[in-house]
């Protein structure tokens, strides 16, 4: 509230529009200045001085209201108590507001027209105000449900009114499905159900819709709501009912919520939205432009809770735009090391950057550019002991959780991917991180990593460690990324198609020789992301809207990597083989005729001058083929004689 008079106003406002049984107003009709006022209690003289200084007691007052089992002179409030100081402030208003107005509506059987007129006086309140349209948005909201004096019980009484049992059909059907929840329904894998009329082993996951906002609720969660709906009305005997059996939130229990299916925002190719408190920002080549909710249009479609960021947004001009925190970290990380000990930054490293910290903040996804980030040291060694660590790339490839439902995942020790669960997995993850993979692992001959292509190019199944699978679609499915000390073997082109490569320099960890969260504070005097204040969240986000800008203009861009293809081949073979094969094509390929060379006489050669005898024939060819197609060079074999090769 901002000034004296608009807290008359509200206080005049309420005092006219509400009445006790007696038709004497429910609020005391003193105000002893411009700037407080006070809030009594319908029967006593008690009251409570509400100022600017102190908006709990707001909230304390309504609370009252709510305790039909507590004496007329007892203000504080459950209420009151939880929201305190934080009441009406950015990031709360919508809860405090929805909250609110459950209570007055469910104690005073108000019509939706009322419920608006109560919650816009509330929300003057607030500083700043929610717009009009997501009050309206929260009165239609909660009208939908029905009030607690006119609602089916849902359990049954002994002849002293205590709960003895309770109706499911009744508490699916009347209670949650009347206040929005419904079933995921998961037939033959598919959430949601691509074909309704498949029947099957249905897996349920219950969500709530409020507005355009989708809530998960799990059974955990689901009877938690219900559990505070209960106490709120005074109800223990039915909540100790529920408390005894966890069967009633089972799936069989659940397929009576009915099947909701709801069709999502997503990005398209060219344009990316990204959520926040205070509007839409919505990116495209040309433009970065903030939406407030008011203006932005939905129609039927709705986004997860999770992608709406608990913050406020402004847009900063390029010519205004400063280097922030991350930035800064960002093009230290993308640096090399010149001769003089000095740092110079690699653009074309950074590009490749952008471009890939655009593509996993955009959600759209195409099969035909369907791949996994990969964030490496660009030091690594050759051998197995890795490279030095501590670059900073799970840092940046976990910042990603401020933009977008995030799931990290341990890579360590995994050498296959075949039977991973990706428990951690919900409907509404939109990126994985899997950290520190060890690529030296192998199975049957082949790194993890090739396990991941499936879950890059096609739908997403997810093993609950203590639940059903379920397959989230391609197009909703989240995207992946992997951080690992070393390059991921297998250098040919099926594998390189399905990743992009950012190389980190070892910057940090050589100017520091400490982990990142110590060299960062040292460097910057403060924590990235933990020590922040508006201004620098601000230029945070929007480096990140210029790398969805780089993405949606010019893709992914990788530079030539003639050193990382080098370490991924002699990751495969070994540094032995891959330089008596680079030799053998720059000195042997151009005394070739046309008959190519028998292969039998490649492989003697080999043995003579490596004393690698254990070497198979087919081993050398793929090594061989492998190297070609790499370097660039042409393989092909003979049709005549199958021995030779050119």
């Amino acid at each position: 509230v901002k000034n004296g008079e608009e807290v008359k106003e509200l206080h005049n406002k309420l005092y006219e529009s509400w009445k006790d049984d007696n038709g004497k107003s429910i609020f005391d009709t003193s105000v002893t200045n411009p700037s407080s006022f006070f809030f009594g209690t319908p029967k006593c003289g008690e009251r409570t001085e509400y100022n600017l200084e102190n908006k709990k007691c707001i909230t304390q007052y309504i609370g009252s209201l709510n305790k039909t089992n507590k004496t007329d002179n007892q203000i504080t409030s459950s209420i009151g108590n939880t929201v305190g100081s934080s009441w009406g402030t950015s990031g709360n208003r919508n809860n405090d507001l929805t909250s609110i107005g459950g209570t007055f509506k469910n104690r005073y059987n108000l019509s939706e027209g009322q419920l608006y007129e109560v919650l816009f006086q509330l929300n003057k309140t607030f500083y700043p105000p929610l717009p009009q349209d997501e009050v309206k948005n929260i009165s239609k909201s909660l009208s939908r449900y029905q009030s607690n004096q006119t609602l089916e019980k849902f359990w049954n009484e002994d002849d002293n009114g205590d709960c003895k049992s309770i109706n499911v059909t009744s508490l699916m059907e009347d209670f949650f499905k009347e206040r929005g929840f419904g079933a995921f329904v998961d037939d033959e894998g598919i959430y949601s159900g691509k074909d309704k009329n498949k029947s099957g082993d249905a897996g349920i996951s219950v969500i709530k819709k409020e507005g355009n906002v989708i809530y998960h609720y799990g059974g955990a969660k689901q009877k938690e709501y219900l559990m505070d709906y209960l106490k709120e009305i005074g109800r223990k005997d039915v909540r100790s009912v529920i408390d005894k059996k966890a069967s009633w939130f089972s799936e069989f229990q659940q397929l009576s919520l009915g099947r909701m299916d709801i069709e999502f925002l997503t990005d398209s190719p060219d344009k990316c939205q990204l959520y926040f408190q205070n509007g839409v920002v919505e990116i495209t080549k040309d433009s970065i432009e903030l939406i407030d909710w008011n203006s932005f249009k939905m129609g039927e479609k709705c986004i997860w809770d999770t992608q709406k960021k608990n913050r406020d947004i402004q847009i900063i001009p390029p010519d205004e735009m400063t280097e922030g925190d991350f930035e800064q970290f960002v093009n230290l990380t993308m640096s090399v090391e010149k001769d003089n000990k000095q740092w110079k930054l690699d653009e074309d490293e950074l590009k490749s950057f952008k471009s890939a910290y655009g593509f996993m903040i955009h959600d759209y996804k195409d099969k035909s550019n369907a791949k996994l980030i990969l964030f490496i040291d660009k030091e690594s060694s050759d051998n197995k002991s890795g490279g030095e660590g501590s670059t900073g790339k799970s840092l940046v490839m976990g910042s990603v959780k401020y933009y977008k439902n995030y799931v990290k995942m341990e890579g360590s020790g995994i050498d296959s991917f075949s039977s991973f669960g990706f428990s951690d997995v919900n409907l509404d993850t939109q990126f994985v991180e899997i950290d520190d993979v060890d690529v030296n692992k192998k199975k049957n001959d082949e790194t993890p990593i090739r396990d991941l292509f499936s879950k890059i190019t096609g739908d997403f199944t997810v093993d609950k460690k203590y639940g059903k699978k379920f397959t989230v679609p391609f197009e909703t499915s989240p995207k992946l990324g992997i951080t690992s000390n070393n390059p991921i073997g297998g250098a040919d082109t099926s594998s390189d198609r399905r990743y992009h490569v950012v190389e980190f320099s070892p910057y940090w960890n050589r100017k520091y020789k400490i982990n990142n969260t110590e060299c960062v504070t040292r460097h910057f005097g403060r924590r990235l992301f933990d020590d922040w204040d508006d201004t620098e969240w601000n230029r945070f986000y929007n480096f990140g809207f210029q790398c969805v800008q780089e993405y949606l203009k010019n893709g992914l861009s990788s530079p030539e990597r003639i050193t990382y293809k080098r370490k991924q081949l002699v990751k495969v073979m070994g540094d032995d083989t891959h330089n008596w094969i680079t030799l053998w094509i720059d000195e042997e390929c151009p005394k070739l005729d046309d008959k190519g060379q028998d292969l039998d006489l490649v492989l003697s050669q080999y043995w003579s001058e490596t004393g690698n005898t254990e070497m198979k024939k087919r081993d050398l060819k793929k090594h061989m083929k492998l190297v070609s197609d790499t370097y660039g060079h042409a393989w092909v074999t003979n049709d005549k004689d199958g021995k030779r090769f050119m």
